[in-house]
């Protein structure tokens, strides 16, 4: 028995046309999921100019970027700190941003990138079942089903325009909603306050419950101290194995047991010493941690955050954190202040009181009763300064190119 094919619903490729058309507005985007929450607002002149705020409602932040020719310029108004970026001219809008960013959320790809939108769209044109309702303000499409034997429902209302408005889905327990709002088109530019302080990366913005001013004062002085770190070779040790990593000038390079990788900036080189593969290509500085991934391996925590472009260690700092300086100790001759953070895992830190940095640190994966499961320790000897670049190019292999990025589903 054969069930008869539907074509996809025309509102899908209307849609589609809609996005590519779509060469400059102003769009409010609220991102719900099962993750958390996030808002945006975005203006945009495509091939030109964009601002894109991003409110992270879980902790409270907010952050302005904003590309106009060759310059990214990021704002973090809570602190008063900007931050100043060479961008490629070349490529799409969205292109220049996650090479400098990563990868935006879904509907930030749609909205700056036609191909996005359009993949979108094919995705969800390739489900049968939908059913379509015309009303005066636009289109609705609904498809309800089963999935991993749970309900699953998906939504899509358009506007007049055949703009997207909204997508909810709930797919086997997980929730996703987008809600979109245009306007008129903007100016697209930003300009930081003169007041503004010039700094390497616009460093969190801890939502902690500090335990005490002295623990506040500590967790500050840690983040702004490897926030200024621009450049420096680090050995780890750990029961997990030694390595070495080291960054300065937008380059990076990490030597470990089971993977080895170097960046210059342009070309990005990965060897797994464990299969003898060696790869080398270009590569946008957001895409380091993909190609990684394809080859089953991960960036060293450290580097991936500076990569990211974010502060080490900022992520401890969350809302659901409690934090307490627990004294003083010397370590392997350095004499250390002790902070002590509890959330999902208790994480002791060793913060060396010459300069702030990190000593070591110790995390303690905890149960429900909050008894320790795991414990795991990193301890750090840190050079700052300049260092002698490297790409890594192991003696006897040739290179194959990186692998291929498999592309995230979206919807």
């Amino acid at each position: 028995m054969f069930l008869a094919y539907t074509p996809p619903p025309t509102i899908f490729s209307q849609g589609t046309a809609a996005f590519r058309n779509l060469k400059a507005a102003t769009v409010d985007v609220d991102v719900a999921t099962s993750l958390g929450r996030a808002k945006y607002h975005l203006e945009f002149v495509k091939q030109s100019r964009l601002v894109l705020r991003v409110k992270e409602l879980a902790n409270s932040t907010e952050r302005i970027f904003a590309i106009n020719g060759s310059t990214l310029t990021g704002y973090d108004p809570f602190v008063n700190e900007r931050l100043n970026r060479r961008v490629s001219t070349s490529g799409t809008l969205l292109e220049r941003l996650n090479g400098v960013l990563g990868t935006q959320d879904d509907p930030i790809q749609m909205l700056l990138s036609p191909a996005a939108a359009n993949v979108f769209f094919k995705n969800m044109g390739k489900v049968q079942g939908w059913k379509i309702q015309n009303g005066k303000d636009g289109v609705i499409a609904t498809r309800r089903g089963l999935y991993d034997k749970k309900q699953s429902t998906t939504e899509l209302a358009f506007n007049a325009q055949h703009l997207l408005t909204r997508f909810a889905a709930n797919v086997g327990g997980l929730k996703t909603n987008w809600k979109f709002t245009y306007g008129p088109a903007g100016a697209a530019t930003f300009s930081t306050p003169r007041s503004a302080r010039l700094v390497e990366s616009l460093l969190a913005t801890p939502q902690t419950k500090w335990a005490t001013a002295g623990a506040r004062k500590l967790g500050t002085q840690l983040l702004h101290a490897y926030q200024n770190l621009n450049s420096a070779t680090i050995n780890v040790r750990s029961n997990e194995g030694n390595s070495e990593l080291s960054f300065g000038g937008g380059k990076f390079r990490e030597v470990a047991r089971n993977i080895q990788w170097s960046y210059d900036g342009r070309v990005l080189s990965i060897y797994d010493p464990v299969h003898r593969r060696f790869y080398r290509g270009r590569a946008g500085r957001g895409r380091i941690t993909d190609y990684l991934g394809e080859t089953h391996h991960r960036a060293d925590p450290f580097l991936r955050t500076l990569l990211a472009r974010q502060t080490p260690y900022g992520d401890l700092l969350t809302a659901d954190s409690k934090v307490k300086s627990a004294g003083t100790i010397v370590s392997d001759g350095a004499s250390c202040d002790i902070l002590q953070v509890v959330g999902t895992a208790k994480v002791s830190l060793l913060v060396r009181q010459s300069d702030h940095l990190l000593q070591s640190v110790t995390s303690d994966a905890l149960d429900q009763r909050g008894r320790t499961i795991s414990s795991t320790t990193r301890t750090f000897q840190i050079h700052r300064g300049a260092w002698t670049f490297k790409p890594i190019a192991p003696a006897g292999l040739s290179a194959l190119p990186l692998p291929k990025v498999k592309p995230i589903k979206i919807g």
